[in-house]
């Protein structure tokens, strides 16, 4: 028997149509963690949310990639109620956030040999 997935509303955790603020980000983060954690399906409801940045998403979901394989999050996470617009940012961190936590310190350094040129 499936059990009832966790639904987190982002606009209520954070008390904003806004999701610009990497610390209201890590409200989410938590949230969703814990419940991977413990195999636990969330869906994330993104009603009524007018602004979304990378920034945001990059602690909310890109640092689930740490602990959680690609396969894990798709399986146990999903959204609803998410604007098309947002579609792009969203992208950008579910498939960046893999290769920078695959290998981060070599990731860094090349960014910062990058910066240098």
């Amino acid at each position: 028997m499936k059990q009832e997935p966790i639904i987190i509303n982002v606009q209520n955790i954070i008390n904003s149509q806004f999701c610009i603020d990497a610390e209201d980000g890590q409200k989410i983060y938590e949230m969703v963690h814990k419940a991977l954690d413990e195999k636990k399906y969330v869906i994330l409801s993104f009603k009524d949310i007018k602004l979304l940045i990378t920034a945001f998403l990059n602690t909310a979901i890109g640092q689930l990639y740490k602990d959680f394989s690609s396969d894990e999050i798709e399986t146990y996470l999903s959204k609803i109620d998410f604007d098309p617009i947002f579609i792009p940012t969203w992208e950008k961190v579910v498939n960046g956030a893999p290769i920078y936590y695959s290998n981060p310190k070599k990731f860094e350094s090349d960014i910062s040999e990058i910066m240098e040129d």
